[in-house]
């Protein structure tokens, strides 16, 4: 029997490995008969890039079980689109090859066997931002990594850094960003000092944390629980900082439903954005919200809560001034076009809260036509003002307000109107700077679209062509759906 066990040791077919994007990296994880390996790289890679990661090898078992396992998955190598590492150990360094816009990733065993591969898809050039110094986000969550934008190499063998005298463990760097695990205990305003070859820089932001309790940690069906959320570190914050996006996501969809968030946003769903104002603060303490989840079907529920971590702020982050701009452009649309069917309504229907709304979206839409033209040297105090300005609008909502509005200017029975190709282009711009290359496909067709119509003089031609483009934009919604 023993010539068969081998053989079929030799033919094993390869793991399947699972990519997904955590906060500011790929987490890619192969699930092994030995045990796990887990390989962190950088979100923002991009084809040419030297990038560096981390591996980690999980063994499965105790004692010598593990041991002997362990022995096996150190001893096995991550491929890049077919580029070995550099280097070797936890921190193992690639070069990717150009003109790639998805990644391989093999596990490779010593003898060269194939144990496990994927792919991750890469940002595009044009739609990622280049920062010239060291920053870091004003504020960071206490739970998570940290990650600090720059000039660097790609290369973690040379960088190191440290918060007062809690030293930062670099997990992932490409030549725009590294990121770094062990946020400093505690809460409130916090420096990093960053080494990066012979570049030495200090970066401030401030650690905020925020905890989540349940009155039921399992639910029957109709049973409800109330759900505490507190955030603590925002004592002593300028005003000039808030409001602060927060998002609650509902990972259990399938077990129990958000019914209820904040007075100023009761809306059910399983992912909810707003923010803390600084009228929200305590005279000391942390600042409490409260939600209340009803159940779906018996069972255990999880539910998490990120402070400014919402999808819009790291998709922006990401944007170039032309990708920022263009962005920029089709929420002025947007908003233009909310304004005008909430003055329509209250026309008819005259309400305070109508007016409140308006003015509200009216205050937005200043910034965002103020954030219009940015520079490079602008850029990050604009992002900064957009994120505050739309903090209590969910991302999730903004890609379908884009295609919503699109489709409504579209109809059977008309042209499309001059803001339709803004919008467009920002709907690209948001896929871009996300990595969402199923949506960037589809708009590509819309794109091909929008130039025939804009050579057709026959105005039945037109609405012919405005039929299709309608149903090229279904098919970017589809696929917004999908990545979603």
């Amino acid at each position: 029997m023993l010539p068969i066990i081998a053989l079929f040791a030799v033919v094993a077919p390869a793991v399947q490995g699972v990519t997904k994007e955590q906060g500011d990296v790929m987490v890619t994880t192969f699930d092994l008969p030995q045990g796990k390996v887990t390989v962190y790289l950088p979100d923002d890679m991009m084809a040419g890039d030297t990038i560096s990661g981390t591996v980690v090898a999980t063994p499965s078992g105790t004692g010598s079980a593990a041991e002997r396992n362990g022995a096996v998955l150190n001893g096995y190598v991550v491929e890049l689109q077919g580029q070995g590492p550099k280097g070797s150990g936890g921190n193992p360094t690639w070069t990717l090859p150009a003109g790639i816009n998805a990644v391989e990733i093999v596990l490779r065993s010593s003898d060269g066997r194939t144990q496990g591969n994927s792919s991750c898809w890469i940002r595009t050039a044009q739609y990622a931002d280049s920062p010239a110094e060291f920053s870091c986000d004003t504020i960071v969550s206490g739970s998570s990594p940290v990650q600090v934008r720059g000039p660097f190499d790609g290369d973690l063998s040379n960088t190191s850094a440290m918060s007062g005298s809690t030293g930062l463990v670099p997990v992932a760097e490409s030549p725009r960003s590294c990121v770094f695990a062990g946020v400093p205990g505690g809460t409130g305003p916090a420096t990093i000092d960053v080494k990066e070859g012979g570049q030495n820089s200090v970066v401030h932001t401030r650690v905020v944390r925020v905890s989540l309790n349940a009155t039921k940690t399992t639910l029957l069906r109709g049973e409800r629980a109330s759900l505490t959320l507190q955030v603590s570190g925002l004592e002593g914050l300028a005003e000039s900082e808030f409001p602060v996006p927060i998002e609650v996501v509902n990972e259990s969809p399938q077990v129990v439903h958000i019914e209820e968030a904040t007075e100023t946003n009761s809306v059910r769903g399983e992912t909810l954005a707003f923010s803390v104002q600084k009228a929200d603060l305590p005279a000391s303490g942390p600042v409490t919200f409260g939600f209340t989840l009803v159940g779906v079907q018996p069972g255990a529920f999880q539910v998490r809560a990120l402070c400014f971590n919402v999808k819009m702020h790291d998709v922006k982050k990401a944007m170039n001034v032309n990708t920022f701009r263009a962005w920029i452009a089709a929420m002025i649309e947007v908003y233009k076009a909310k304004i005008a069917a909430l003055k329509a309504e209250d026309a008819k229907n005259p309400s305070p809260g109508l007016k409140a709304n308006i003015k509200r979206k009216e205050g937005i839409l200043g910034v965002l036509e103020s954030s219009k033209r940015p520079s490079a040297e602008s850029m990050g105090a604009l992002k900064t003002a957009v994120d505050k300005a739309l903090a209590d609008d969910a991302f999730f909502a903004m890609a379908a307000d884009l295609i919503t509005t699109a489709a409504s200017m579209l109809g059977y029975d008309s042209i499309p109107m001059p803001g339709i190709g803004a919008i467009i282009g920002g709907i690209k711009a948001i896929a871009g700077a996300a990595k969402l290359q199923k949506v960037l496909d589809a708009i590509a067709v819309a794109e091909k679209l929008m130039e025939e119509y804009a050579k057709l003089t026959d105005a039945q031609d037109k609405l012919d062509k405005v039929a299709e483009i309608k149903e090229a934009l279904d098919k970017v919604k589809e696929a917004l759906d999908d990545e979603e």
